[in-house]
């Protein structure tokens, strides 16, 4: 009993049945020739049990070969009698052993999951149908020469991480299509991609403002997603790529898309060595966690009417005690915009140059960016009292004609959110386990951006918009 547990330990149940079976045989046989006794009577129910245990485990391990996915095997390398080098797949207990065979990660041969990437992000590029996990297989035409348990088991057990592609990606964009020099211009939003099911991890009901009726909710996975806006040679208002996003899980840490987005701009921060990165997000995303922003990162937002407003802390005044870390309340913005005097400001928004009023002073938003200076801008477009918009922005003397356009060009990302779900088919993949659904957006926003890249350094020609505008002049 104890060789057999062993061997089941070892990975090869269907052994262990044959040989339980065998045993429970060969003493139901050995009661047979005894021909009667206790001890006899006793060995033909242990032979009995030993029988039909062995004929349930091989029964068991049959289904789940053949209904269940089994992770494919990666290839290692075989030294042969004559001395060539043949591959040989690895056998499951050996992946993951320590000084196991790795399959050869070498420049020559990659990585077996790396393979499998560039199959999966062809075939999504190429498929016209549902992007399935499934569908992009038949998109790279591999459908005949790779079992579909590969392409899942990418998204579901592979080894590799959302976070360093899409930290992967950034970089690849930020390099080939922002200037060197200039402050990369980061957009976030959220956006649900709509699921069915209870067994969907993290699916849940969340504020959906493209649903129709007046109840704009939605039930499936939210993701709070992460771009780089760039200026294309071929168009000319600002085009924003997605290159990461996170997914909003209810009940944890998780469930703030505030605290994913400081996450995904800090690591992003931190790969750019030190340059300016300036993020513009709407005023859901303003809080607590903008005081840990890193030193590079400026944080522009839309501020809410009832923002609690303080005037800068007074100097010193040589008292004992402790020194003051703000000044007095301000008033509400109503009531500074009504004794502002606004000034006139030219800017180029929405593919328009317009003259517009602002008006700038500068304060703190003490319990959401603490002792760190604000300034906030005061807009007035089409009123001729008050104002119609509120901005607030961490940088320091900003000048507010740029934070304006800076703030209005974060409407390409929602373009870049609808090209996601209308073009290119992000969400249509119905994968349900925790490690799949965590990867399969950022995987599909990572080829959109590699799609984008190359469009722009390499695949776009000026005779493709002309034409293109000849046969759709609206």
């Amino acid at each position: 009993m104890m060789f057999l547990s062993l061997l089941f330990r070892s990975g090869r149940p269907m052994l262990t049945g044959a040989l339980l079976t065998a045993c429970g045989i060969a003493l139901v046989a050995v009661w047979a020739l005894t021909g009667g006794g206790h001890g006899a009577a006793l060995l033909a129910r242990f032979g009995t049990l030993g029988t039909l245990a062995g004929a349930a485990l091989m029964t068991r391990t049959a289904y789940r070969r053949r209904h269940e996915p089994q992770p494919p095997r990666p290839e290692t390398k075989r030294r042969t009698q004559a001395g060539t080098d043949r591959l040989r797949p690895r056998r499951h207990h050996e992946q993951g052993r320590p000084g196991a065979p790795t399959g050869g990660n070498s420049p020559q041969r990659p990585s077996p999951s790396f393979r499998t990437f560039t199959g999966l992000a062809c075939g999504f590029l190429a498929q016209s149908g549902k992007r399935t996990v499934c569908g992009m297989l038949t998109g790279a035409g591999l459908s005949r020469l790779w079992s579909h348990d590969r392409a899942h088991y990418f998204f579901f057990c592979a080894r590799w991480n959302p976070d360093d592609l899409g930290t992967a990606a950034a970089r690849l964009v930020i390099s080939l299509l922002v200037p060197d020099g200039e402050p990369v211009q980061v957009p976030i939003d959220d956006t649900l991609f709509r699921r069915r099911g209870e067994r969907v991890w993290a699916a849940s009901w969340f504020h959906d403002g493209s649903a129709p009726g007046p109840a704009k909710t939605g039930y499936g996975n939210n993701w709070v997603v992460l771009a780089v806006r760039v200026r294309p040679p071929m168009v000319a208002v600002p085009v924003a790529v997605p290159v990461t996003a996170k997914l909003v899980i209810k009940g944890t840490m998780s469930a703030s898309r505030l605290w994913l987005a400081r996450r995904m701009v800090t690591r992003l921060a931190a790969e750019l060595s030190g340059r300016r990165v300036h993020v513009t997000a709407d005023s859901a995303y303003a809080g607590e966690e903008l005081k840990e922003l890193p030193g590079n990162v400026t944080w522009t937002t839309r501020l809410r009417s009832n923002a609690a407003l303080y005037g800068l802390a007074p100097e010193r005044t040589g008292r004992k005690g402790r020194p003051w870390k703000k000044g007095d309340r301000l008033t509400s913005l109503a009531k500074i915009a009504a004794g502002a005097a606004f000034w006139q400001v030219t800017v180029t928004r929405y593919g328009k140059t317009e003259t517009i009023h602002a008006y700038a002073f500068t304060c703190l938003w003490y319990y959401v960016t603490g002792t760190g200076p604000v300034t906030v801008i005061l807009i007035r477009d089409k009123s001729r009292t008050g104002h119609d918009l509120a901005l607030i922005t961490t940088e320091q003397n900003p000048d507010p004609g740029q934070v304006i356009e800076r703030y209005a060009a974060r409407w390409a990302i929602e373009v870049a959110i609808e090209d996601a779900k209308q073009i290119f088919g992000t969400g249509q993949a119905r994968n349900r386990t925790a490690p799949a659904v965590e990867r399969t957006i950022p995987f599909m926003l990572a080829c959109q951006a590699l799609a984008v890249r190359w469009y722009a350094t390499a695949g776009h020609h000026p005779a493709d918009a002309e034409a293109r505008r000849l046969e759709a002049p609206w």
